[in-house]
């Protein structure tokens, strides 16, 4: 699951369809055990996978739905995620390594690696999509979660949610100790 041999691809496209447990992704469980947010619906991922000379190319869709808390009036919301993504694959390092021999011929000192050129390096038989799915998911999260814009949050005196109830409290009280300078009035007399 989440995985496809690379001989599958083909002539033909290669279309899958998975879904399973965000529990059973560990950097999204490693999300729920930290507190940052849980999943109440599974991760499917729907792709199609392409030969493109020589490289293997995967398109798809990323979808789930999320729980966080709101950083402002810290009450839980759902945030549905339908991310597509494409990526692109190199069996092994070779191919990669003849590319970079050719822009090291006609530029010298540039070294190319799969990183650089953009392409996720397979080692082996199998295209495993499990960490890149999850991977996807985590790039969507907010990095400050807000249940909408307009949230008001909570009073930071009384803690009453604003976006429910409007409340009481009157304007907090600053330090004081420098209130009377302000009332200080000064003669300019740098005119004369």
């Amino acid at each position: 699951m989440f995985e496809f041999q690379w001989d599958q691809v083909g002539d033909r496209e290669l279309e899958e369809s998975w879904t399973d447990a965000a529990e059973h992704f560990s950097e999204l469980q490693d999300l729920v055990d930290s507190g940052v947010c849980s999943f109440d619906a599974p991760i499917r991922a729907d792709i199609v996978a392409r030969d493109l000379a020589g490289l293997v190319e995967v398109t798809g869709r990323v979808s789930t739905s999320v729980v966080m808390g709101c950083s402002r009036c810290l009450e839980d919301y759902r945030l549905e995620i339908d991310v597509p993504f494409r990526l692109t694959f190199s069996r092994g390092l070779d191919q990669v390594t003849d590319v970079a021999d050719m822009a090291e011929e006609e530029d010298e000192g540039v070294e190319l690696d799969a990183e650089a050129l953009g392409l996720v390096a397979v080692s082996g038989d199998v295209v495993a999509l499990r960490g890149l799915i999850a991977e996807q998911v985590v790039l969507e999260l907010p990095a400050r979660s807000l249940c909408s814009e307009s949230c008001k949050g909570l009073c930071p005196h009384c803690g009453r949610n604003m976006n429910h109830e409007a409340c009481e409290c009157s304007e907090p009280v600053f330090d004081t100790r420098f209130a009377e300078l302000a009332k200080l009035k000064i003669d300019d007399k740098s005119g004369e």
